[in-house]
């Protein structure tokens, strides 16, 4: 099993040395979680014993940004009043979290999430759409493809269980289509391993779109619609 000290304490020692280092470059201005965590990765590469582990550090280094669902929920924000406290404040935004994440949908010319499971994580990603037609009154009519794999099932109501065709109907999809939009019941952990393993075997490697550089240029393209 995990070992509280090894592992757990370990995990929150690493964090709060990431902050004191990174500090000087991440203070004195509101950051989004992408910003944390491509600092992150940048700092685990150089660090870390074996950074090859680390799918922050890889997210990092091919500017893959790597978005929070909340900036509160999770054991780095518990650490992060730690160093607010010592010393080393810092201002995370989930607005602009939520600004950023719907600047990348609105400048790519096609969209498509793959959906792990459900709750938070889910929603934050297809609330992109929503959030650029219905709050930011910009004409956008949603992803364009979707995989999702999950097993919590419509009858529960809940979050998780949201079918594609309900997400078309809030704007997070284009439209219902068997070819663009994909849902599988099962156990993400089984499932989405193989996936990947067929498409490391099968697919040409693609030069990598580094959305971390150029998601300036996305942000005032949007704010530019929102004037």
């Amino acid at each position: 099993g995990i070992r509280e000290k090894e592992t757990l304490e370990a995990q929150d020692e690493i964090i709060r040395q990431f902050v004191c280092a990174a500090y000087p470059q991440l203070k004195d201005r509101t950051l989004s979680s992408w910003e944390f965590n491509c600092a992150l990765g940048k700092w685990t590469a150089e660090h870390a014993p074996h950074p090859q582990k680390s799918f922050v550090v890889a997210a990092a280094l091919a500017g893959v940004p790597i978005f929070w669902d909340s900036t509160a929920n999770h054991s780095i924000a518990m650490n992060l009043v730690r160093t607010d406290r010592e010393g080393y404040p810092l201002i995370l935004s989930g607005q602009k979290d939520v600004f950023d994440s719907a600047a990348i949908c609105f400048a790519r010319p096609q969209t498509g999430f793959i959906e792990l499971g459900g709750g938070g994580p889910k929603n934050f990603i297809q609330q992109t759409g929503p959030t650029i037609s219905q709050i930011l009154g910009i004409e956008f009519a949603g992803a364009e493809r979707g995989l999702q794999i999950g097993t919590a099932v419509e009858r529960e109501g809940s979050l998780s269980s949201c079918t594609f065709s309900e997400a078309v109907t809030w704007g997070k999809y284009k439209e219902v289509r068997e070819d663009k939009l994909v849902q599988i019941w099962g156990e993400y952990s089984i499932i989405f391993p193989l996936l990947v393993a067929f498409v490391v075997e099968n697919c040409r490697p693609k030069t990598p779109k580094r959305l971390v550089g150029a998601l300036p240029d996305f942000t005032t393209q949007l704010e530019a619609r929102c004037s």
